[in-house]
């Protein structure tokens, strides 16, 4: 059941990407990237790749080996959900250590950015 969780949380992120043209267009330059969401308490990371500015994933598991992620991150169901919802801010959860990223800080960076203009509620 958390995985189903946590499929839905990525799915909805890709739904937001589909629909909002000014954040396609500020993925499109993250084109081919590939990014890992690896949840506390869940077996395996969900793996993305962004193409043509949209959100693809999670990537089948067999499909999961042939993929190095440029960034991996890392917290709780929680936290993720409160970061995407606008209720918890990305960088004091960094700092406080509630979320952790492995890899391209400078990509991890560029991505929080443009995740930063994005109003879900």
């Amino acid at each position: 059941m958390l995985y189903k969780l946590g499929e839905l949380f990525l799915k909805a992120i890709m739904v937001l990407t589909h629909k909002n043209i000014h954040l396609k267009e500020r993925l499109t330059p993250l084109s081919g990237r590939v990014f890992a969401l690896k949840l506390t308490g869940f077996q395996r990371p969900y793996i993305f790749t962004i193409e043509e500015g949209l959100i693809r994933g999670p990537l089948p598991r067999d499909l999961t080996r042939n993929y190095q992620p440029d960034v991996i991150f890392g917290g709780s169901f929680g936290v993720f959900m409160g970061l995407f919802l606008g209720r918890i801010d990305p960088d004091a959860a960094f700092f406080r250590r509630r979320i952790t990223v492995e890899g391209s800080l400078t990509m991890a960076l560029t991505l929080k950015n443009i995740f930063d203009d994005l109003v879900v509620i």
